[in-house]
């Protein structure tokens, strides 16, 4: 098996009195995806500083391909190359076309020139801005600036690329056009990626594991697929048509004074119930009430946990432990 590609081995971070992150131990291996997810001030951006060598832990150990990213030499500098980068600002220079820009990127990394024309030309194809080439950025959509951005850490052909928030900000159209562009370098070219986001869909369809932050310490971590299985059920209720107003409410009030139901989501055609604990049968009090009511319903069944479904029960539980 392939050494990790990185490794946080008990790394805590703290600014002042405030811990950034405390005791966070995981490791990312050659070929897959992984995400850090939590709120804004979680401590997913510090775990990227601390694994790009911007920040030093103030106990235990960062590894990076294998060495260490904090001193200055040129090890680290082979390492970074190695490394592609995607903040959630764009720095693109907008007076520039798209080659301009990532010609200065390459000079900066101290790449040849003989080299620049193979990088450009590859890593603009890969993001489907060939075409653009010789336009100005400052003409651009932003997900076309997304784009360009994802190029500029591709040109590096990097092993590992690192995308921080990568569709803030985007419009919905411009945001599918990024996540199916990642899928795609992920399912075909084998890169290693490590994702922060607060899109759990986008996660979902790109990642293989994940790492739940809150208050810079970590509360969950694993395989989603994984995850989904055994995390706590959400019984589905399927309705053949809308209900009345004053029938959904009651239907509500009722399930919801259960004591397994923790909370219920109300759909088109359905209702979801999310269950403070896992169940296999589908409990005889949800029927009875439906029967009482005489609500019709096209069937109760369980559902695989999504992500969301994941994160919102780790963070109700961690909230509701702290008080």
């Amino acid at each position: 098996m392939n050494p990790a590609l990185a490794v946080f081995n008990k790394v805590s971070k703290s600014f002042g009195d405030l811990t950034a992150v405390e005791n966070i131990s995981f490791e990312l291996n050659q070929g897959e995806a992984y995400a850090i997810l939590g709120h804004n001030g979680a401590g997913k951006t510090t775990c990227i500083r601390l694994l790009l060598g911007l920040l030093r832990p103030k106990s235990g150990n960062v590894q990076l391909m294998g060495g260490d990213p904090y001193p200055d030499n040129q090890a680290l500098n082979d390492i970074r190359r190695r490394v592609g980068v995607v903040q959630e600002e764009d720095r693109l220079y907008k007076q520039l076309t798209a080659m301009e820009n990532l010609k200065f990127w390459l000079g900066l990394y101290g790449f040849p020139t003989s080299e620049y024309g193979s990088r450009v030309k590859n890593s603009l194809q890969q993001v489907g801005l060939e075409s653009k080439s010789s336009v100005k950025v400052g003409t651009f959509s932003k997900g076309m600036r997304r784009r360009l951005a994802l190029a500029r850490a591709l040109m590096l052909e990097p092993q590992l690329l690192i995308l921080d928030e990568p569709t803030v900000g985007l419009d919905p159209e411009a945001r599918v056009e990024v996540r199916n562009l990642l899928e795609r370098l992920v399912s075909t070219t084998g890169l290693t990626l490590l994702l922060t986001s607060h899109d759990l869909e986008e996660v979902e369809k790109l990642c293989d594991r994940m790492m739940i932050l809150e208050n810079g310490q970590t509360i969950l971590e694993g395989n989603i697929d994984a995850l989904r299985e055994q995390w706590k059920s959400v019984l589905v209720v399927g309705l053949p048509h809308s209900l009345p107003s004053s029938v959904l409410e009651t239907l509500q009030t009722e399930l919801a004074t259960l004591p397994f139901v923790e909370h219920i989501t109300t759909e088109e055609s359905s209702l979801k119930l999310s269950l403070i604990d896992r169940l296999d049968q589908v409990p005889v009090e949800v029927l009875s009430i439906l029967a009482k009511l005489g609500v019709k319903f096209t069937g109760v069944n369980f559902e695989m946990s999504s992500l969301e479904d994941i994160y919102l029960q780790a963070t109700r539980s961690r909230i509701g432990a702290s008080k």
